[in-house]
């Protein structure tokens, strides 16, 4: 099972914070300017041509030693703020990210965001019970779920997202939280946390390596178990089924359900107009320094384009035609919970845009050149955006409703 690096305390993790602030000021901001004030610059000189020369010889020197200092001087401030920092964290007990919403909701977005980060501030894909990382051991888990049922629901957060995004917003009345509606009917959610930036066939790697820990491990044999993911947790989810399907892990013997909430199973439009942007604005030299802000995100996001589950190294973009995609895991129910943005199924707007951020083709695995096939499929309508999906009522009552049935021990 992954484990966090072991410079993960307190004073790390702070050191980390400041190192990081300064690589993102001076890798995206300072060298964006600088990219853009030589872009200018060449299309200047070379209007100019060969009389310009010895200007242009001068200018360069002098600019490439200014910013030289600039960024330099930036990534001085990063490692002594880092050691400010790590020296005021020494009397923590726990880092910011693990005792703080605030720290885990921002190392989430820098994890999921950033191709990387320093290694204090990583999120390996771990339980997460009351804010509190718990390990997928028997003494732990007893501790962390001293009511343990035999019916275990796993909950795994899209991009961008920590194990708290399944929390209603106090200012969204009327929603409700899945892991509490389905815990008051019997079950015991189980929510997990990890780096959203890391390949998505990875992140299922280390899923089905926690999953087996945690059917060993669990206080009671489990019966039941089910598994839910929101947009990308659900590629996780299913990329973690593959993989254990392949190597014979056994928690799929307790698999009943699996229910994707707005999972772009066929790619998200979003990570695809991106891509053709930096393709198409990175041939202009004034926009390319902006352009590379893009060409920066993480490779979980790249694996959107096509709804990859595949292990890093393999980036559907260089093929022509993605391969056949896995098919649904047999002989389990899967719930796939389509939003849509207007009330009216067949509305126009809902065929566009779907929940705004993935289509209801990508959310049902069927599109007009590909087609994820497998039983057992149920396609559950919700009047909700993207994140809405998270505490919708509906959403609520369907698992509830469908995703309690009792079965016998494994």
């Amino acid at each position: 099972m992954e484990q966090r690096p072991t410079d993960t305390g307190p004073a790390a993790e702070a050191d980390g914070w400041a190192r990081l602030a300064a690589d993102v000021v001076d890798g995206v901001v300072s060298e964006t300017v600088q990219g853009v004030h030589r872009a200018v610059a060449d299309r200047a000189f070379g209007a100019v041509g060969p009389l310009g020369a010895p200007v242009r010889l001068v200018h360069d020197v002098v600019l490439e030693s200014v910013y030289a200092t600039v960024r330099g001087s930036l990534r001085g401030l990063g490692v002594v703020g880092g050691m400010v920092a790590a020296a005021r964290a020494r009397d923590q007990q726990r880092p910011w990210l693990d005792r703080s919403s605030a720290g885990s909701r921002l190392a989430a977005i820098a994890n999921g965001l950033l191709d990387e980060v320093p290694s204090a501030l990583r999120l390996p894909l771990a339980i997460r019970q009351a804010g509190v990382t718990v390990d997928a051991e028997a003494a732990a888990l007893a501790a962390a779920f001293p009511d343990a049922t035999t019916h275990v629901v796993v909950f795994v957060h899209g991009l961008t997202e920590d194990d708290r995004i399944w929390d209603p917003p106090p200012e969204r009345p009327g929603r409700v939280s899945l892991p509490t509606a389905l815990g008051s009917a019997g079950t015991t959610p189980v929510r997990v946390r990890y780096g959203t930036g890391a390949a998505v066939g990875r992140n299922g790697a280390a899923l089905t390596q926690l999953l087996e820990h945690l059917v060993q491990h669990w206080p009671v044999p489990i019966a039941q178990l089910t598994l839910v993911g929101h947009s990308m947790g659900g590629l996780v989810v299913r990329s973690a089924c593959a993989q254990a399907a392949e190597r014979g892990h056994s928690w799929t013997r307790a698999l009943r359900h699996v229910a994707y909430l707005g999972t772009p199973h066929l790619g998200a439009p979003l990570e695809r107009v991106v891509e053709r942007a930096v393709g198409l604005f990175g041939r202009v030299p004034e926009v390319a320094p902006f352009v590379g802000i893009l060409d920066r995100r993480a490779p979980g996001i790249r694996d959107l384009h096509h709804g990859t589950l595949v292990d890093p190294g393999q980036r559907l973009r260089e093929v022509v035609e993605p391969d056949a995609d896995d098919p649904w895991l047999a002989d389990v129910d899967h719930h796939l919970v389509v939003g849509r943005l207007a009330r009216g199924e067949r509305h126009p707007v809902n065929r566009v845009l779907g929940d705004l951020l993935v289509p209801a083709s990508s959310a049902t695995g069927r599109g007009r050149t590909r087609r994820i096939e497998g039983e057992r499929v149920h396609v559950v309508p919700v009047a909700a955006n993207h994140f809405g999906l998270c505490w919708h009522p509906d959403v609520a009552d369907h698992l509830v409703r469908h995703l309690t049935d009792t079965d016998t021990a494994v």
